[in-house]
């Protein structure tokens, strides 16, 4: 992610601040960080993951959001822009702001070399105060590489590493699986 670069205390600073803010930040441990921009490859497979995930589940009272929303992790207060997540059933929101979801099911991270440490260790903590949170996905930007991480209980959960163009990714949270060619369709590697 970006660099810490704002101390507030408040969620409702944060919020103000937001909304008025030409660029998107989160709120973690009481300060505002802002969001480090992407690459082509970061933006291909963010779209291509979330128009995959949503044509699949759109019939099953199951909603796909992009990054352009907030997850609040109610339990730390604290906000994040997923790059991708999934709500099945009814919405519930923060009650600091109406814009920010509180029951993702599904969270899909795009990994960088500059948010890769946070992404798998920090921020899958935090996912995991989330009660409704039930998978995880990481998906690499710079070769053939999916993970996914299913909640089979409280304590454990199951791990699959997909790394190959030809192999289907299971989704066990929303009952669906999409193709590795799909996910990395138009994404070109540097040599």
């Amino acid at each position: 992610m970006g660099e810490k670069n704002l101390d507030y205390t408040s969620i409702t600073d944060y919020l103000a601040f937001e909304e008025k803010s030409e660029f998107k930040h989160e709120f973690r441990d009481g300060e505002i960080v802002a969001m480090a921009g992407g690459t082509i490859n970061h933006s291909t497979l963010s779209g291509n993951i979330h128009s995959a995930i949503n044509t699949r589940t759109d019939t099953r009272g199951c909603r796909t959001f992009n990054s352009d929303l907030k997850v609040y992790f109610e339990k730390l207060e604290e906000f994040c822009y997923p790059d991708t997540y999934v709500v099945c059933g009814d919405l519930e929101t923060s009650e600091y702001d109406k814009n920010s979801i509180t029951n993702p099911i599904l969270i899909v991270e795009v990994l960088s070399p500059s948010t890769e440490a946070y992404d798998r260790g920090e921020k899958f903590r935090k996912y995991r105060s989330i009660p409704s949170f039930k998978e995880y996905v990481l998906i690499t930007a710079d070769k053939i590489c999916v993970e996914t991480f299913y909640k089979q209980d409280e304590k454990s959960w199951i791990i699959n590493t997909y790394l190959k163009s030809d192999e289907i990714i299971q989704l066990r949270s929303v009952d669906l699986e999409i193709p590795m060619s799909e996910v990395y369709r138009n994404v070109k590697f540097e040599l």
